[in-house]
């Protein structure tokens, strides 16, 4: 068990499970860990058979050795890089820092308000802030991290967000440039720019459900901790992940705002409607009936393929709504087709109440 800062707010903690392999739990065990606790259908145990406790000591020494022991540390040595650290939690700022410094990395930092952890959405509302800021300052890269360093957003020179859909294509070309024949594990909401990425390097795509557990699986599965740029690290691990993209820049001599420039554009949209629990299941089954005849996948939610674009439909887990994630030619292509589902989800809901 791990206990760790909510992403979704600063006053709250949450608990993550694992299982033997280090994965995270399937949502139906999760669900049955919950119905087991609040149901209090478990035997109960003295104190002194509860087991022992091992502290583990110098936890953060032992990450940071070994952090360095995957990097070619002379490639660094070459140039000088000015880091934008934005709104780092006090530990991850002392942490972070110095480890920069030892990139032959010069560090400036945004403190957040009142030096209070913040979460993802209110991150996201300082990108435009960031985004001067570097700017201004002229720096290299911009970095922000969630309060748990599992969430990375990096920022080019000209200010411009890395994050998401991008993050995962620029992530994918490092995988797949670094080696011939790499493998790349990514949900089935990524953009098929992946796909086209490995087809320019002999690469592999794996695709999976959009739960974090499934593509731990395959990435497990697929035995990728062996290549030098491990999409695991890449994918779970922000402050791995920002060190290791730093080599990979350094190593090919490369400025970030160059290997973005490198992958083709691509247009995503997401959208996201609300929906009882009550009609989910309706909802789904009507958004299938109508799909008869269509490219159709079913891997998680459901994936209607179109002329110009794709688009997935998907029953969030935890709340009463639907995502809608869409791909299309343009802007404008991928906009028309979560307008177009959501339109869908809307109308099932109101036949539903007639």
């Amino acid at each position: 068990m791990h206990f760790q800062l909510s992403p979704h707010d600063s006053t709250a903690a949450q608990i993550k499970f694992f299982d033997t392999n280090g994965l995270s739990l399937t949502k139906a065990m999760e669900r049955k860990i919950e119905q087991t606790y609040y149901r209090e259908d478990f035997k109960r145990i003295k104190g002194i058979d509860v087991g022992e406790t091992i502290k583990m000591t110098q936890t953060s020494s032992l990450y940071w050795e070994e952090l360095l022991s995957q990097l070619d540390l002379t490639v660094f040595a070459a140039k000088r890089r000015k880091i934008l650290l934005a709104y780092p939690t006090p530990w991850l700022y002392q942490y972070l820092v110095p480890l920069m410094q030892q990139l032959n990395c010069e560090v400036i930092s945004i403190s957040a308000p009142e030096e209070e952890p913040l979460t993802l959405s209110a991150l996201q509302e300082q990108f435009s802030s960031m985004a001067e800021a570097v700017k201004q300052n002229a720096a290299d890269i911009g970095v922000m991290m969630d309060a748990n360093a599992e969430k990375l957003v990096l920022f080019d020179k000209e200010g411009s967000v890395i994050s998401d859909e991008l993050l995962t294509a620029l992530i994918s070309a490092i995988v797949f440039r670094s080696k011939q024949g790499g493998t790349m594990v990514v949900p089935v909401t990524a953009p098929s720019i992946i796909e086209k990425l490995a087809n320019m390097y002999q690469g592999k795509v794996v695709r999976t459900k959009t739960a974090p557990r499934a593509v731990m699986e395959a990435l497990y599965t697929e035995g990728t901790g062996n290549a030098k740029y491990d999409p695991f690290v890449l994918s779970f691990d922000a402050l791995a992940a920002f060190t290791k993209i730093l080599e990979y820049l350094a190593s090919e001599d490369l400025e970030l705002t160059e290997l973005v420039s490198s992958i083709p554009p691509f247009h995503v949209h997401k959208r996201q409607v609300d929906c009882s629990w009550g009609a989910k299941g309706t909802v789904m089954r009507r958004l299938i009936e109508d799909s008869r005849g269509d490219e159709v996948e079913l891997l998680d939610g459901i994936k209607v393929r179109h002329p110009h674009g794709w688009a997935l439909v998907l029953p969030d887990s935890e709340k009463p709504v639907y995502r809608i994630y869409s791909e299309g030619s343009d802007a404008e292509a991928a906009a028309e087709l979560t307008d177009f589902y959501a339109e869908r989800i809307k109308k099932y809901q109101k036949e539903i109440l007639k």
